[in-house]
């Protein structure tokens, strides 16, 4: 937030201001974010919205309802697919 700028929250219960000068580091919001970690192996089936064809960007995906976007690391699958010697395509494994 900018020096001029406020922030409220309002409700039926009444209202709380917010400070504008609170800073948080990232170390702080990594820790909140990362207090648990559930790792599982295996595989799953994720739905692609939008692959990478340049190999700059990342592919926007769909698993579970909720969306993803990850950076394909192994770049010999990737040049492969930007190749057209894979294909990815709707119903196909």
């Amino acid at each position: 937030m900018e020096s001029e700028d406020s922030l409220e929250y309002r409700s039926e219960y009444g209202y709380a201001k917010f400070n504008g000068n609170l800073a948080i580091s990232h170390q702080i919001i990594r820790e909140v974010l990362t207090r648990e970690v559930i790792t599982s192996e295996g595989i799953r089936v994720v739905k692609v919205k939008k692959p990478d064809y340049l190999g700059n960007s990342k592919w926007a995906l769909r698993y579970q309802g909720h969306s993803i976007e990850a950076k394909i690391r192994n770049t010999d699958w990737l040049a492969m697919f930007q190749r057209k010697d894979i294909m990815v395509q709707p119903g196909i494994h």
